[in-house]
This record gives structure tokens, sequence and C-alpha cells, in this order.
């Protein structure tokens, strides 16, 4: 294989790098194990997560083995995404907003990949697609269905770069080897959860103005914008203070039961297709007020500065003109008086239960396998 591979495999338009390479492997009878070997030698590229970015000396490694342009294999990487996501240079290890993780362990991953059944039916040669990746694509927009995001029939994630050479085509579940095509129940569609995804299209590839709250922003401050309210909407759903609890219900803002522990406890770029649907929805409700719209119903429910904004999360640029325009409600600190002399020692009283519960779940989530009464949890 010093000279390339002997089946050609041409690298479709937005096809990941890493179903590109399985492809190659497959039409040439060998694992991707062996073609990352003969590319990269020592290099445990199916360890890593390939399509974020390889490293440009690796891509240009591939490009003179394979005969595909640099260009086009930078492109088939998650690198560029990122780059215009974040407004800068993202850091290899930190997370990438809106795209998603596969939660790699040696080869094994939790997740990361989704898929259209349609399309990869319509396919003449299946490939995975880089829109696929990313955390904001929830359904396909062409075939009106949800996107799937775990075998159809053992729910393992999917995970095409272990399959092997016996599989033959890619799209087979590499757990159970059976066709991931044949899907039997029906994929109902969160229609309020695609136009969101629509919205965010236009922004990010067709360059649309970008808007917040009527008011113009570039790509990186709306993308701030949006990752925002994905935080506050959970936490007027989930933190039952009475403020927060008004403006859920004014805006009718909820989670689908099974889906509030999901929530609660993982990052947007963790979940399922089902929980990243429902938040999107509720982000929807925020993102299409203006900003007036937006100020009357947090005065209504009371929602302060402080409720608005938190000291753990930064309030992007875009959102700082509504939190100057809401009322200042700090809370008073505690002056402690110095203790007299055989003075009985006082003791805070107790806080109420909604923040109590709202702290258990953040030790939960510094924690995972806290043990309660003797038995983990």
């Amino acid at each position: 294989m010093k000279n390339g591979w002997d089946i050609p495999v041409i690298l479709q338009p937005e096809e990941l790098l890493s179903s590109w390479l399985v492809r190659v492997a497959l039409a040439n009878g060998c694992d991707p194990l062996v073609i990352s070997w003969a590319i990269w030698d020592k290099w445990r590229g199916w360890a890593n997560d390939i399509d974020r970015n390889p490293g440009n000396e690796r891509l240009v490694t591939l490009s003179n083995y394979s005969g595909e342009s640099l260009n086009d294999l930078q492109n088939s990487t998650l690198f560029p995404i990122a780059l215009v996501v974040l407004g800068r240079e993202p850091i290899a290890n930190e997370l990438w907003p809106w795209i998603l993780t596969t939660g790699t362990r040696n080869r094994i991953r939790k997740g990361g990949l989704q898929y259209c059944v349609d399309c990869l039916k319509e396919d003449k040669k299946p490939y995975y697609r880089r829109k696929w990746r990313l955390a904001w694509h929830v359904s396909c927009i062409k075939h009106g269905k949800s996107l799937l995001d775990c075998c159809p029939h053992c729910q393992a994630p999917i995970e095409p770069h272990r399959l092997v050479a016996k599989d033959r085509v890619i799209t087979k579940c590499a757990s159970c080897h059976l066709s991931l095509l044949e899907v039997s129940v029906p994929l109902s569609m969160d229609n309020e959860a695609q136009r969101f995804q629509l919205l965010i299209d236009n922004v990010f590839f067709r360059q649309l103005d970008p808007l917040v709250h009527g008011n113009p922003s570039n790509v990186s401050e709306w993308f701030d914008a949006v990752r925002y309210y994905e935080s506050f909407t959970r936490r007027c759903i989930l933190t039952p203070h009475p403020a927060l609890k008004s403006f859920a219900e004014r805006l009718s803002l909820n989670y689908e039961g099974d889906i509030k522990e999901q929530v609660s406890q993982t990052a947007f770029e963790q979940m399922n297709v089902r929980a990243r649907s429902s938040i999107l929805r509720e982000i929807n409700k925020l993102m299409r007020l203006s900003q007036a719209e937006l100020l009357e119903i947090l005065k209504e429910a009371g929602v302060s500065k402080q409720g608005y904004s938190t000291a753990k999360i930064q309030l992007p640029h875009s959102l700082s003109p509504i939190s100057l325009l809401l009322p200042d409600n700090p809370r008073p600190k505690k002056k402690v008086a110095p203790r007299k002399k055989n003075e009985q020692a006082t003791f805070p009283k107790p806080k109420p239960k909604w923040e109590v519960e709202r702290m258990w779940r953040q030790l939960l989530k510094k924690i995972p396998n806290v043990a309660i009464n003797g038995k983990q949890s």
C-alpha cells in the first residue's frame, strides 16, 4: 500500500473524514485500523475523535497518500465549523460548543454521530455527513424525519470505525452487525425544533444577518446568546425559583418528563436527539421575542438582573442591554458581629427546599457516584 490503495474511493461533498476512511477500508477489503496504520503508523487515530482535527501534518500525509486535495480533507473535519462558532481557534481538549462529543475511550464511543435513514438509502454509495455531527441538527429537513443516534436494533452508538472487513458496507451496526437502514418505528419530528435548526443553518451556512432580539449581531455573538439561553431555559424549568418559574409558565417552557433528568445532568453536546430537540424548541421561544417583548415578560414575572444573569456564566455582550434594564436586586451581604464572651453560638436559618435541591444536583454532577445511605447512586 505504499502508493495508496488499490480501489480508489472519492471523498463526497460534506462527507466526514472518518466516514471516508472507513469506506476506503471496506472497499479495499480491510479493517479501518489497517488503513490508519498504513497511513499514520503508530498514531492511534481511532482512539481519538478523528473528525475534530487530526492535525495539518497528518492531513498532508493523507493527501499525498490518497490523491485528495489538502483543502478538501481539511473541510471534511469539524475544525472549520468550530472556528466560526467560537470566533477563535478551538483548543484541542476543550468541549467544542454545538459539536457532538463522542465520549471516546480507546475505540469505544458513547455517541456523537447521527444519521438520516432516507439519506443513506438514497445514496449510491452511503456516507455520513459532516452536518450530522452538529448538535443543533436533530432532523432531516429534506425528508422531514428525526435523525437517529443509535442502532434501531440494539440501541448501540453509531460507530462505523469499529466495522470490520467482512461487514463490507458502512450502513451496518458495529455492535450487532444488523442494517441501520431497517427501521420499523415511524420517526416523528419536532416542528418547533426543526424551525430553529433551519434558523441556525441560515445564520451559519447562508450568512443570514443574525439578530439578537431584533438587534444586529455577528455569528459568534449570536451563538453566544443561543448558548446562554440553553443554560437559562434549564434554570427556568428545573430550578423552582419563584420568579424564574413564573417566567417559564408565561412562555410555556417545559421538558417532557423522561427528559428532565438527562437535561439536568448532561451537557447539551452529550445529549440524545430527543433531549436536544426539546431544548432547541424552548430556546426558540426566547430567541424569536423582540427586546421589548422579552423585557415585559421578565418584569411581569419578577425576574431581576441577578435572576436573568448568573455569576457562573458570563452574560454575552448582545444580552447586556436587557440585563441593564431589569430591576437590581442584589443579595444583602451578611454582617457577622463579633461574638461576645460566653455567648451561645447561633446557626444560619435553613435554606429553602428549592435551593437545597439545586445544590444537591450540582453536587451530583461533580461526584456522579456519590453514596446515598451507604448505596451507590
